[in-house]
């Protein structure tokens, strides 16, 4: 089975994400961070109004530069290293958003029995709405996260394994809350190492 989002391979970007992609950039490396970001071309990301009423200031496609500088600078063990740790950092910031505390209250009236099925659904629903297009495709021994245009290694090529560390970390944390037990999404295909898409697997 598989449940397809409408894809749009250069959408808007929430401005809740943006504050927390530069939240997270100062909390890891407060002296850096900005100038990380102007080398990325996105010096609007430090100057422009980002509050959750203000119009969009990137898109994805635009986002997926700043990941490309990091991988462009560091190469791909530090990147890889930046984003588990960028993961790390995100995951309290991302659990707090409305949506997800609404999500988190649910969950405890849908039965245990039908817990993971329907996390996996609302995680894709929550995704698809604050970040890039995501689809969920399932088969009888796991279900699957898969997004086509995945900002974080879209301008990242030929790397020797999955490199969406952070992602790989914030579905997990994700469906921890949702679920309450200690489940895992692995991304096991990766564009940047020649996919077709970014999957994510939580096994049944």
């Amino acid at each position: 089975m598989t449940v397809a989002a409408t894809h749009d391979d250069d959408k808007p970007i929430s401005n809740f994400t943006v504050r927390m992609v530069l939240e997270t950039l100062h909390e890891l490396d407060p002296r850096e961070a900005d100038n990380l970001v102007r080398q990325a071309g996105l010096e609007r990301m430090l100057t422009a109004p980002h509050g959750d009423q203000d119009p969009p200031i990137l898109r994805t496609s635009e986002l997926a530069k700043l990941y490309a500088t990091v991988f462009k600078l560091t190469g791909e063990t530090l990147t890889r290293v930046f984003l588990s740790n960028y993961g790390h950092k995100m995951a309290p910031m991302l659990l707090k958003h409305p949506e997800m505390v609404k999500r988190a209250e649910d969950a405890k009236s849908v039965p245990a029995d039908k817990r993971i099925g329907w996390a996996v659904r609302e995680i894709q629903a929550f995704l698809s709405g604050i970040w890039a297009d995501v689809s969920l495709r399932e088969d009888g021994e796991a279900y699957y996260l898969e997004i086509e245009h995945c900002p974080i290694c879209a301008n990242i090529q030929g790397t020797r394994g999955p490199i969406c560390a952070s992602s790989e970390f914030l579905y997990t944390a994700l469906a921890r809350a949702l679920i309450g037990q200690r489940v895992s999404f692995i991304e096991h295909a990766c564009r940047a190492n020649g996919a077709a898409m970014c999957s994510y697997r939580l096994r049944k």
